[in-house]
């Protein structure tokens, strides 16, 4: 008689593979967004200092 597997731990096991194959194929798309939030921050920060933040505000009308 053979002894196989049973279906909870095969099951896992799959679930944690797929979850490492998505993780690696969209962490660049993730690292890139977090890129660009970080700069848009970095950026308002500046304008913020700078005291241009009400002039960008006037130009670009309100949000």
């Amino acid at each position: 008689m053979r002894r196989g597997t049973p279906l909870a731990d095969t099951v896992r096991r799959l679930a944690r593979k797929l979850a490492l194959r998505d993780r690696e194929r969209y962490g660049a798309e993730i690292a890139a967004r977090d890129r660009m939030r970080l700069a848009a921050l970095e950026r308002a920060k500046d304008l913020v200092g700078t005291g241009r933040a009400a002039d960008s505000k006037e130009r670009t009308g309100p949000h």
